[in-house]
This record gives C-alpha cells, structure tokens and sequence, in this order.
C-alpha cells in the first residue's frame, strides 16, 4: 500500500472540522487503495483550498511547493477559481472526496502503468516476508506460539496450533505496517499468551499481511512465470477486501499462466494483484503451479447438473444463497 499526503490550506474553521471528520471515514475505506496520511502543505500530494483566502493565493504563488502537486478547490454553486485546480463541491462529503482521492491515486500511479513487476520478488532476508513465511509454514508437525513486535504499537500473538492469533487493536493497524520494518518474532510459551485477548482465525492476519507486502512485491514462492488459480473462493465475508479483489478471484476461476495475465484480465494494476496473489496463498486459497506448466486447452460441455451446481456455488460465494432445493 502506497504512502500519500494530503494537506489543507485557507480552509475555515467548519470546513476543517468537516475535513477531518471526512478523513477519519477514509481510513477504514474500501474504495481508496493508498494509505493517506495528513502532511505538510508545501509537500503533500494533494492539497485542499478555500479559493477566496488569502493564504490559499499565498500559497498557490509559493515557488517551494512540491512540483506535480495536486491542488483542490472546495467551491460552492455561485464560487468560481482564478487557477488550475481540481474542484469539490462544498460542503465537503465522504463520496467526493474519494471519488477525486481515487482520481488522484490513478494519476500518480500512471507511470506504474498496468504492467506486472520485473523483480523476481521480495528478499527472502525481509523481515515481513519471514513473518509470512512463519505464517504459511503450519505443518502439523511444527506447532509454535509467537510474539510478533513491531507491526504496531501492541504485539500480536499467533498460536500456529490453533489458527488463531490475538491483536488488541484495530486490524486496519496492520495494513499500515513498514514493509521495511524491524519486526521482532520471538517464540514464547502457549501460557504467556493473553487471557483476555479475543482470538480470530488467522487466515485474517494472513490476508494482511498478504496485502500489505504488494507494493514490494511477490512473495518468493509466488513466481511471476507461475500458473494460478483458486482452490477456493476466499472467506470475503472474514476478509478485509475491496471490490478489485473480487474481480481478481473472478478472473482466477480459470488458470492464469503469468502475474500478467491476471492482471491483463482483471484490467488492473500490478500491486493490488500481487497483493491479491501473496494473501491468496497465505490464506491456501491459491494453486500455484510452476512456470511451464500449460493451461488444460479442453472444456467440457457442463451438464445442467454440474451448471446447477456451480451456480450454487457463486450464489454462497456472494452471500445469497437459499434453500431452494
């Protein structure tokens, strides 16, 4: 997940006490794939203004502001604007300004383009990508406890035993994690963990962790040359999930030879499927299988059982399904 920066300047005192409202929404939104963080005006990447202040036009004619910035007017009906400008309606609501925050990420990540990474993947030395190795690694035979530190101000705690973990805290937290960070990971003693820590299913804490690591990345045994496609449809209902990440599991109920593939076909961009792709396989929802592997060139003809029964199977996948015989 990306890091970008918005600021504000000349707006008044209950258009600010609007924004911040609006902005405390955003956080736990859907809808906007980058981490936005409030920053410095002369460096944001998106700055929103009253058009009629005198520290918007100061402001506007300072030649220290970061070059490409963004700048938003927030105008009412009879208000017009003397510079160039993205525009907002006032008074500032929640669905403008994701739709023009949305808007604002698709033109900064244009030069990602749609176009798979060439890296092979993330290092294996990565201390994120050790924390998700930890987590994909539950053989029956290999059953630890861990303390993970540095996630977020509160530990979390995974019992691999019984699939669950503990984090006192807000899950959105973890989507917010330095891919870089120095995590800590000790192994404790089933007994130190919490007593009052509600446990969840750690298939959660994969997919974060899963999706968190996109914008490095592959993880290492997600090679970009692999064919994929899904074991099973992923638990939407437990997940943190967008939209986007429908269509992906949607273009992956047939075989995709290739990161790119998946993204040609999902229209796309890179990060947000290979986050898609490093949760999937987290969680064991993913079949992987290696680069040369061709894709099964004959189909069937379903019979209307078999196209009852798929059917069924979409209808519970996207929470309606009945007890129709």
């Amino acid at each position: 997940m990306r890091d970008l920066y918005i600021s504000h300047v000349g707006l008044s005192d209950a258009d600010l006490k609007r924004f911040k409202a609006v902005m405390i929404a955003i956080v736990s939104n859907r809808d906007v794939e980058a981490r936005w963080c409030m920053g410095e005006a002369t460096t944001a990447n998106l700055v929103l203004v009253s058009p009629d202040s005198e520290l918007t036009q100061q402001f506007i004619a300072d030649p220290t502001r970061k070059p490409g910035q963004i700048i938003a007017a927030i105008l009412g009906e009879s208000d017009s604007v003397a510079f160039e400008c993205e525009k907002l309606a006032w008074p500032l609501r929640l669905p403008g300004l994701i739709d023009l925050l949305k808007r604002v990420e698709q033109r900064i990540g244009s030069a990602d383009g749609k176009t798979a990474p060439e890296s092979p993947g993330i290092s294996a030395d990565n201390k994120l990508v050790q924390f998700a190795q930890l987590l994909r690694e539950t053989t029956p035979g290999h059953k630890p406890t861990w303390c993970v530190s540095g996630l977020s101000e509160r530990p979390v705690y995974v019992s691999l035993q019984d699939k669950t973990f503990i984090f006192e805290d807000s899950l959105l937290n973890l989507l917010q994690v330095d891919p870089n960070a120095a995590l800590e990971l000790q192994p404790i003693s089933e007994d130190q963990l919490p007593e009052q820590g509600q446990r969840k299913p750690i298939r959660m804490l994969q997919w974060l962790i899963g999706l968190r690591s996109g914008r490095m990345g592959p993880l290492p045994w997600v090679k970009m040359d692999s064919t994929f496609r899904l074991r099973q449809f992923p638990e939407f209902q437990l997940l943190h999930h967008s939209s986007e990440h429908r269509r992906i599991a949607a273009s992956l109920s047939r075989p995709r030879s290739g990161i790119q593939a998946i993204v040609d076909a999902s229209e796309l961009n890179a990060a947000t499927v290979v986050g898609f792709l490093n949760a999937a396989s987290l969680c064991g929802y993913l079949k992987i299988s290696d680069a040369g592997v061709p894709v099964t060139a004959a189909v069937k003809k379903p019979s209307a059982g078999s196209r009852r029964g798929l059917f069924q199977v979409f209808r519970r996948a996207l929470g309606i399904a009945s007890n129709d015989a």
